[in-house]
């Protein structure tokens, strides 16, 4: 016998192993979050409204709907006082078979989230999702 056999057997008599599903890794990275505020660039100062609007817009148009593995969106939009405003959403894993769908309210969430809490920007790890 294989000592990882004998390890199990000894661990099943005790009770201490369980047939229980164990979670898959995309399921376990859901939960997630990692944020990194940028120290560089311009802020949003005054602009900041303007930028919540501009995400509500790219979230609506450009962001909502089916995604597969591994895709990037990406857009970018003029402010007044001569700032832009690039947003990208980015969904990360190796197979481009499975799709996930985000929801506009999702995408806005997230997005002004990162608008309103790092006034030089930010990206922010979600799950299997990347908002920056």
């Amino acid at each position: 016998m294989k000592p990882s056999t004998s390890l199990f057997v000894a661990l099943h008599h005790l009770g201490l192993v369980s047939a229980a599903s164990i979670a898959k890794p995309d399921d376990i990275v859901q939960n997630l979050e990692t944020r990194y505020c940028f120290n560089l660039g311009e802020v949003y100062g005054d602009e900041e409204g303007e930028a919540l609007v501009v995400a509500r817009k790219a979230c609506e148009s450009n962001f909502h709907g089916t995604w597969k593995r591994g895709e990037y969106r990406k857009r970018c939009y003029n402010l007044s006082r001569h700032k832009h405003l690039t947003l990208l959403v980015h969904l990360s894993g190796k197979s481009p078979d499975h799709v996930k769908n985000l929801t506009s309210e999702e995408c806005y969430r997230r997005l002004s989230d990162e608008i309103s809490d790092c006034p030089q920007g930010s990206h922010v790890w979600h799950g299997l999702w990347r908002y920056k």
